[in-house]
Order: C-alpha cells, then sequence, then structure tokens
C-alpha cells in the first residue's frame, strides 16, 4: 500500500481480518478510535466490525492480510 493510500470503510460481516505489518505504519479507524499498527506488529478486526485501512508516515506499507474463514470471490 503506498504512503497515505488506503481501503474505506467497510464491513465483513462473517470474516475477521488480521493485519500483520512487515514495513511501515498501518493505520486502521473502527470509526470510533484509530489504532497504528507498525513492523511486527498484528491486529485483528473481527467479523461484523467496521473497519477502514490507510498507509501512514512517508514510506510505503506493506502488510500481510489473512482473513478467516477465506473470503471466496466469483467473477461470473
Amino acid at each position: 500500500m503506498l504512503a497515505h493510500g488506503g481501503a474505506e470503510m467497510h464491513v465483513h460481516q462473517d470474516s475477521e481480518h488480521v493485519f500483520y505489518v512487515l514495513k511501515g505504519e498501518l493505520q486502521v479507524d473502527d470509526g470510533k478510535t484509530k489504532k497504528v499498527v507498525t513492523k511486527g506488529q498484528a491486529l485483528i478486526v473481527e467479523a461484523g466490525e467496521p473497519h477502514q485501512v490507510t498507509g501512514t508516515g512517508s514510506m510505503d506499507c506493506e502488510y500481510l492480510l489473512v482473513t478467516c474463514p477465506p473470503a471466496i470471490f466469483s467473477h461470473d
């Protein structure tokens, strides 16, 4: 993710996300609080929780995103 890039506020009703930051900083906003996750840290977003993610700082952010259960995408 580019510095200051991100994803709009959204909700996953059936899946939780685990964000693990590999490089840079990631801000996770749940609509009430904003948490900054840095290299080597992880944050869990439970199913049904609204969230928005944004790269912060001056460098690009790299993170691993694990979705449980995995989302299934269809292009039909």
